[in-house]
This record gives structure tokens, sequence and C-alpha cells, in this order.
């Protein structure tokens, strides 16, 4: 597989870029690590700023395409889930609404496994046009820096797709976890008494009374 993906790179130069990016991001935990494989590229054609901007246009966009796809076949599984699961996944979305656009474009940009905070955000049916604008600004980032510094750009976990996989889900059952148990009705009225970091404050003094 590694080896089909830069010799599309090599052969169909940006739009081996998109296809690397798009394949890299449907896939939830175990997607392929396309960030080295841009970094490949890069370091075999002559770069310029149009070129780079080119390559991070054509990353984002695959990227983004890739995480909406997977956040489209996501969303139809809310049918099985108990209401009570839904109900809450909606007081997190309603809660934290403004924020998740930052979340998720931070996830994006960095290089982090951001399955971890995508998969529970496609259960809670947030819009999926600031969805998809937050990846593309994120992936645009992240790629250009991997276009810019080449080689020399180390990831966390990309070269052991199984770790990075694992890991991933772990923590998304982690973050599953929390916002079902989690009292959002009770962190709600502390933010509307204390305001934001006053209720964190709380919930960090005493989380098991937030805990049900």
């Amino acid at each position: 597989m590694f080896d089909l993906l830069l010799q599309i790179l090599r052969n169909y130069g940006l739009i081996g870029v998109f296809l690397s990016s798009f394949f890299g991001n449907v896939t939830p935990y175990f997607g392929i690590p396309y960030l080295f494989f841009i970094v490949e590229y890069s370091s075999i054609v002559e770069t310029n700023l149009y070129s780079i901007l080119l390559i991070s246009l054509m990353g984002g966009l695959g990227s983004a395409l890739g995480k909406l796809i997977l956040i489209l076949v996501i969303r139809p599984l809310r049918r099985v889930l108990p209401e009570h699961y839904l109900i809450e996944f909606a007081k997190f979305r309603r809660i934290f609404d403004r924020g998740l656009f930052t979340a998720i474009f931070l996830f994006a940009a960095l290089p982090l496994p951001d399955d971890v905070l995508y998969v529970p955000i496609g259960f809670s049916q947030y819009s999926l046009i600031k969805f998809s604008l937050a990846v593309f600004l994120g992936k645009f980032i992240i790629v250009f820096i991997s276009t810019v510094f080449g080689g020399s750009v180390n990831f966390a976990f990309s070269g052991n797709i199984i770790l990075s996989g694992t890991v991933s889900f772990l923590l998304s059952l982690l973050v599953f976890l929390i916002i079902l148990k989690f009292d959002w009705d009770k962190f709600s009225l502390a933010v509307g008494d204390h305001g934001w970091l006053g209720a964190l404050r709380m919930v960090l003094r005493d989380f098991s009374s937030f805990w049900r």
C-alpha cells in the first residue's frame, strides 16, 4: 500500500497529494500516515511558495473530504444508540458549540489522533459545513508545514499505524464515556452561575459530583 501511494504521488503530482490525503483520512483510527507521503513528494519536486500553497490546498481538500465521508458514515449509527445517549450528545454539542470549531481546527492542524474527537462529534449532529471548514483549514496548515520542512518533520505515532490506531480507539472510548456519564445539566448551571473558569474549577475540585 505504501509503495502504491508513493507511486501515485510521483506519477500524478497534485492529484496524488489529494488522493493520499483522502485515503489517509477516510478510515478511522488506522488511517495511512499520509503526511509522510507528502513530505516524500515535497522532497522530490521543486518547491516554491506557489507550489507549496497548491500542495497544501490539495492536501487540505482531500483530508476534509475524507473526514466528511467518515462523519456521514458514522451519523446513521445514531439510530442504534439508546435515546438517553443521544440526549447527552445533544447537551454536549449545545454547551461547547462555539468551542467545537476551534477544537476541530486544532486537532486537524496538530499531529494529534484527531478521530478521538471527530468520531464522537459524528454522533452529535454538529454542522457539516462548520466541521468541513475547520478540518480543511487545519489540514491546510499541517500539510503546509509538512511540505516546508520536508523530511525533517517527525509526527508522533505516524510511523506505527497499529499503535496509532489502538491509542486513538481507546481514547475515543474514553471520550464517549465522559460525554455519556458527565452531568451536563449540572455543568451548564455551574457555567451560568460561576462562568466557564469557575465551572471548570468546580469540576477539577470535585469531579465525582459531576459524574453519574
